[in-house]
């Protein structure tokens, strides 16, 4: 496994090397980058599985070294932190996981790295999907169990005339005549209790009152 290590103070390196260097489950390569500039050239000339992230660098400190990181890198970021109350804010910024520089031992940084990979694995995953979803010509809507609109791509508003910002949180049974409410409300009920609901044809309403079949 390739990982580059992000971080200026060397003793720090020293600990972390012992530490990867100490991981019983994999042959770890390591490379270490000073700066956030010699970090980013890295990430476009080699290839590594993940990145063990310190957030204060000679040129450049904070969650901005890693926005920049995770813009540019397609792998795995791991933030190194020195206590628990940078840690809600690192997965904001594009983070898929973090270590604790005081609780540091080898056991702690394979586990990191490895819930990191299956974190960025799982993201991509829901990013593709997200995209197939807005990208469809067909109208995907997303609803909760209790009826309310959680996801409006793009068709939706085409199709049916409310923008996503009019549909989000509303009921969706806006979207049908009042003698398909019921129909609507059966279906949920049958998703709650863990029932298949068969493909069926119907009619809904458009923002303007028409029906679509």
């Amino acid at each position: 496994m390739n990982v580059m290590l992000v971080e200026a103070d060397q003793q720090l390196v020293g600990l972390l090397l012992s530490a990867l260097h100490a991981v019983r489950y994999a042959s770890i390569d390591v490379v270490n980058a000073v700066t956030l500039s010699d970090a980013l050239a890295l990430l476009g000339k080699c290839e590594f599985q993940i990145v063990l992230l310190n957030l204060n660098l000679p040129d450049s400190s904070g969650f901005e070294t890693l926005a920049q990181i995770a813009s540019k890198a397609s792998v795995p970021v791991v933030v190194l932190v020195d206590g628990e109350e940078e840690v809600i804010e690192t997965a904001s910024f594009g983070a898929q996981d973090y270590l604790v520089l005081k609780q540091l031992n080898s056991e702690l940084v394979w586990h990191a790295m490895q819930y990191a990979i299956q974190r960025k694995r799982a993201d991509d995953a829901l990013f593709k999907m997200a995209s197939i979803v807005e990208s469809s010509d067909d109208s995907i809507i997303g609803v909760a169990l209790d009826g309310t609109i959680t996801n409006w791509n793009s068709a939706s508003a085409l199709i049916y005339g409310y923008d996503a910002e009019e549909a989000l949180g509303q009921p969706v049974f806006m979207l049908a005549f009042p003698d398909k409410v019921e129909r609507m409300l059966s279906v949920l009920q049958s998703i709650k209790q863990g029932e298949h609901v068969a493909t069926y044809e119907t009619v809904r309403r458009r923002k303007d009152g028409t029906p679509i079949d």
